[in-house]
Order: C-alpha cells, then sequence, then structure tokens
C-alpha cells in the first residue's frame, strides 16, 4: 500500500516538468479569450466527440460555479476572473469556511425565470489549501467528509423540498460523491459533478445514474484515479457511467499540474458546451455558456488584446 501512495505522489510531482503555464492567448481567438472561436475551428477539423460536446453541454454551468466558488481572496483568482450573471444567486448565508480541516462549501440558488427557482447546487471547493491536501493524501483523515454530510444536511433545513445538485473540483468532487453515496445523504441529491476528482471519496466505487464526471486529459489526479491505487483506504471508483465520464479535454495545453486548476477545465467546457449548442443550431447568435464566457476576465486575454 505505501508502495503505491509513492509511486502515486512521484507521477503527480513529474507533472511539474515542461512548460509552467499554458495561457497564451494569440488575439482573441483563443479559450482564454471570450469570443467564439471553436465552430470555424471544427468545421475543419473535429474539436471534440459526441461524449465530450454532450458532458460539456450538460455540465458546464456546475464547472462554472466550481470556478467561480475557489477564486475568492486569491491572486489565481484576479487573473482568472469569473462573473455571476443575473440568474444565479449566491447564498452568503450558507457559506462555510473551516480553517482548521480546510473545509469549505458554498450555495448558489439557479432561477429559470425572475421569480423561479429551478435548482439549487451545493459547491464542495476541493484542494485550495495545506489543510486539503492534507486530506488527499491522509489515509484515515475523514473530517471533511463528515462536514460535507452535515452541510447538506443544513442547507436541507433552508429548501426542505428540494434535491440538490452537488458539485465540486479536485478534493471538493470526491466530497460530491461521497454525499451522493452516502445512506445519511444521497436522498437529497439530484445530481453529482466530479471535476479533476480526487479518487478519495469513502465511497463503494459503483455506478450512480446520477453521477457525472469531467476532467482534462493530463490532469494530475487522472494518474490517481488508475485501478492500482484501489487499494488505498477511501480511494475508489468516482461512479459515472461512460456515457457520463468525459476525462480528455484539451484545448489548454500544459503540465499535469498546471491542467488540474479549476479555470482550465472551466474554460474548456465553456467553449466546448458552446460549440455543443451551435452545432445543434439551437444558439447560433449566443448561448449561455458564451455569455458565461463574456463576463469573465483572464488576465492571459487582456495581455494579448
Amino acid at each position: 500500500m505505501k508502495i503505491a501512495w509513492i509511486i502515486l505522489i512521484m507521477f503527480v510531482l513529474a507533472g511539474c516538468a515542461g512548460n509552467r503555464y499554458g495561457e497564451v492567448a494569440i488575439g482573441s481567438h483563443s479559450v482564454w479569450c471570450n469570443e467564439r472561436y471553436l465552430p470555424e475551428r471544427d468545421s475543419i477539423e473535429t474539436v471534440q466527440d459526441e461524449l465530450h460536446l454532450d458532458v460539456a453541454k450538460n455540465g458546464y454551468l456546475y464547472a462554472f460555479l466550481g470556478a467561480y466558488a475557489f477564486q475568492k481572496d486569491s491572486k489565481g483568482g484576479s487573473d482568472h476572473l469569473f462573473v455571476l450573471p443575473e440568474y444565479i444567486e449566491r447564498v452568503e448565508s450558507l457559506s462555510e469556511q473551516d480553517d482548521e480541516t480546510g473545509f469549505e462549501a458554498e450555495v448558489f440558488k439557479v432561477y429559470s425565470s425572475q421569480s423561479n427557482l429551478f435548482e439549487v447546487v451545493i459547491v464542495f471547493i476541493g484542494s485550495n489549501d495545506m489543510a486539503d491536501w492534507r486530506t488527499n493524501f491522509s489515509f484515515i483523515n475523514r473530517r471533511q467528509y463528515d462536514q460535507a454530510r452535515n452541510y447538506v444536511l443544513n442547507v436541507e433545513k433552508e429548501f426542505p423540498e428540494m434535491k440538490f445538485v452537488v458539485a465540486g473540483y479536485s478534493l471538493g468532487g470526491g466530497l460530491a460523491v461521497h454525499v451522493t453515496k452516502h445512506e445519511q445523504t444521497s436522498a437529497k441529491v439530484q445530481q453529482a459533478w466530479a471535476f479533476n476528482s480526487s479518487p478519495k471519496t469513502w465511497g463503494d466505487g459503483s455506478n450512480d445514474a446520477r453521477i457525472w464526471q469531467a476532467s482534462m486529459s493530463r490532469d494530475a489526479l487522472k494518474i490517481a484515479r488508475l485501478p492500482i491505487f484501489r487499494v488505498l483506504p477511501g480511494v475508489s471508483r468516482i461512479g459515472a457511467g461512460s456515457g457520463q465520464r468525459a476525462e480528455n479535454y484539451y484545448l489548454v495545453e500544459s503540465n499535469r499540474v498546471y491542467a488540474h486548476f479549476r479555470w482550465v477545465l472551466a474554460r474548456d467546457m465553456l467553449h466546448v458546451a458552446d460549440l455543443a449548442l451551435y452545432k445543434e443550431g439551437v444558439e447560433e447568435e449566443s448561448s449561455k455558456p458564451l455569455h458565461l464566457l463574456k463576463l469573465s476576465s483572464f488576465a492571459a486575454c487582456n495581455a494579448a488584446l
């Protein structure tokens, strides 16, 4: 067991080699900028297969919310700025942060119209500091998993008639899967989204039709999700079926560590979701994912224009 863990750490650290950043924008036609550019590229050569188009179309909003929740109080946040649209409200009174364990979570209300609440999204904020990484690499520390279940139960008190979408990046993805499968909270989960997810879910590894999974092709934790590491305590399959698991988003070329950053996958999925809607002929002029991109501000694009 110790040997498997050492191999995993070596693989992750190896990802630090190579280019430090993939943030190079040449003009406005770039993943870092806010203009639609993939349809023209797709007309020459297929950009993404149907699986990645479908997962992006269904999950771009939750990838966006996960990245938005992460960005506060950091230089990375100011350089990679997402802005909430008018139809989403952050529930500030339900924000939670435990500096001792590293647990953080946010709640967002998504409206289909000005007065009609469509869904409630719980975002678990993943590996954001040393406390979170201690949870990722600890064999026995389950405090954040306990806190995640308690958090869902507390949110239920505010929205007793609703089931929730749960989502998160890295450790946050593992927490989202955990509350989806745990008997204490499973009934309250409508859907779960695990982005660049930690495989440490303390779950049974079985498929669950509510679970969706997305990651960059070079995500550092993609190695940790290999079957060899399931001998480790708490590590298991995420549980997304083959039609709901897309692990090869690639618009940003980078090393494995950088590919794990939340804004990389979020921007990739927003652009691919816009392409999916364009190809369907539903959103030819604009789209909701394109609108979210246009609200954002990324230093790499600003420097190129």
